[in-house]
């Protein structure tokens, strides 16, 4: 199992350094596929997905994801939003992230290792009319062994502007732009910083909503996804989304399940202050993964 992750981790999402900055920490992102960096969340806007989600929001909230990707790889993170703490009526958000990439044995000592990477990200967002901005500042730590370990500070920059009346929402920004401050050993390894875009729309006849996102990351690779939500009632939202690139992860198998690769599946549940979200992610031949989302409106609460 672990010699197969080895060779299959540089090819999935884990692709490059310290990926930690690369994931979604949300469970409703993850349902819709990472699709949504132009639909904002109507009741838990997460800034690691769009540091601009958050202006112009006054609620203070705390969320807490899980995520289970590949064999016995897992990832999770906390974030809180809280507003006015650095600038009066305009959010800033602060998160850890993390992610365990399982316990390994060097074959020819004998010891066993557990790499893993660790994010600390602070958030700020401002509002100007109808344009929403937003900057993540992160310190990502990555560790392989004792000996082998690296830190780095990189940052994301988003935009978006709101058009009829809010029914369409579009944006850009730049994800992942930094450095390494410690490199592993003396190898210095680059931060593939990538280029993001998207557009999110509402419907008028029924209670729906369409996202596509675009990212190009710099070493030239390039991701298309497209998603949907629908308040089916008014305590619960259902959702799905497809990645483009799903088809990079097909191996040849020629099932069913690989035909399907790709696809994401999710639901909100909503009850007073808290949400709940879950969604899975079919990655064909690949493991599939699961996500959950706890969401708590402390303003609410404690009010």
């Amino acid at each position: 199992m672990k010699i197969f992750l080895i060779f299959i981790l540089p090819f999935t999402v884990f692709a490059g350094v310290f990926k930690v900055g690369d994931i979604d920490f949300d469970s409703r992102s993850a349902g819709l596929r990472n699709s949504d960096f132009a639909l904002i969340s109507p009741n838990y806007p997460n800034s690691l997905i769009n540091p601009a989600f958050t202006a112009g929001n006054p609620s203070m909230y705390f969320s807490s994801t899980y995520f289970n990707h590949f064999e016995d790889v897992n990832s999770g993170a906390v974030f809180f939003n809280y507003p006015d703490i650095f600038i009066k009526g305009h959010p800033a958000g602060f998160s850890i992230s993390a992610i365990n990439y399982g316990s390994f044995e060097d074959i020819d000592s004998g010891t066993e290792y557990n790499p893993y990477d660790l994010m600390l990200s602070v958030s700020q967002s401002y509002k100007w009319k109808d344009i929403l901005t937003g900057i993540n500042i992160h310190y990502a730590y990555s560790s392989i062994s004792s000996e082998y370990n690296s830190s780095a500070v990189f940052t994301d920059i988003a935009a978006l502007y709101k058009l009829m009346n809010g029914k369409i929402t579009a944006g850009g920004g730049i994800f992942d732009l930094g450095l390494q401050t410690d490199p592993y050993y003396d190898s210095e390894e680059d931060i593939d910083p990538h280029l993001r875009a998207g557009i999110g729309y509402d419907l008028d006849k029924i209670p729906l909503s369409l996202c596509s996102q675009y990212d190009h990351y710099l070493s030239g690779f390039n991701r298309y996804a497209f998603g949907l939500e629908l308040e089916a009632k008014k305590n619960l939202i259902v959702r799905t989304g497809y990645d483009f690139s799903g088809n990079d992860k097909e191996i040849g198998s020629n099932t069913k399940i690989e035909k399907f690769g790709g696809l994401s599946f999710g639901a909100t549940i909503l009850f007073d202050a808290f949400g709940f979200d879950f969604s899975y992610i079919i990655n064909g031949e690949l493991d599939s993964e699961f996500c959950a989302t706890i969401n708590l409106l402390t303003s609410e609460i404690f009010k």
